[in-house]
């Protein structure tokens, strides 16, 4: 791992999102979180090379992205692009992720309530990237439940008003989240990942109960 140089023998997928991985970041930040358009290109510290069979392959550890060197340098030759590009020969497996982009303006935000300017938060940067495909699936299957129930924000007991996606990956959930969190046991959190308090029952029209993990994104029907 180039961020705190331990060996991955155990896999990728459980040393990236470890305690000791992200302590080791930070390090190597320097406490500070870096700009988006400096975070997002492919020639810093932070970004790994694996040689594969299909050629360089990259992770950038501080956003997440990850595809094929010459895909990515080819489609996203600048970090902060606005539109991405899609190959329609690139299979799902070796396409690279989405360009970086800034967090979506909220209706608030748009009209001018927002007193000051929010600093970049690496943390819930990564959060939203993680559940904001579930909240959206959440908000869409709300919606053709029609509004036969008000449905409220187990994290931040206020109402869920539509689109819940904005609110469900908002800054202010987040934090309330992350308060609820603050004294919750590691190893706790990890066994009940599926099933902890976290998880929110919503009941539709249809009469199914819908579940959606405030943590992972997660959807969940009566019939999974």
């Amino acid at each position: 791992c180039v961020v705190c140089g331990s060996d991955m023998s155990a896999g990728m997928g459980e040393h990236m999102p470890s305690q000791h991985h992200w302590k080791a970041l930070r390090k190597k930040l320097g406490f500070e979180v870096p700009p988006l358009h400096i975070a997002c290109k492919w020639d810093q510290p932070w970004v790994q090379r694996f040689d594969t069979s299909k050629g360089i392959y990259l992770f950038n550890h501080v956003t997440g992205q990850h595809g094929l060197e010459a895909k990515v340098r080819a489609y996203f030759p600048t970090a902060m692009q606005e539109e991405s590009y899609t190959d329609p020969s690139s299979s799902k497996e070796d396409a690279p992720a989405p360009p970086c982009k800034r967090p979506p303006e909220s209706s608030q935000q748009l009209n001018g309530s927002r007193l000051a300017e929010e600093k970049f938060d690496l943390t819930a940067w990564v959060w939203r990237r993680n559940i904001s495909t579930g909240a959206l699936e959440l908000q869409r299957l709300l919606r053709e439940g029609g509004d036969a129930f008000v449905h409220e924000c187990k994290v931040c007991e206020v109402p869920l008003r539509q689109p819940v996606a904005e609110h469900l990956t908002s800054l202010r959930h987040f934090r309330n989240l992350s308060k609820r969190l603050s004294d919750a046991n590691a190893e706790v959190v990890c066994n009940r990942i599926d099933s902890g308090a976290w998880v929110q029952k919503f009941l539709v029209a249809s009469g199914k109960t819908l579940r959606f993990n405030h943590l992972t994104g997660e959807v969940q029907h009566d019939s999974d």
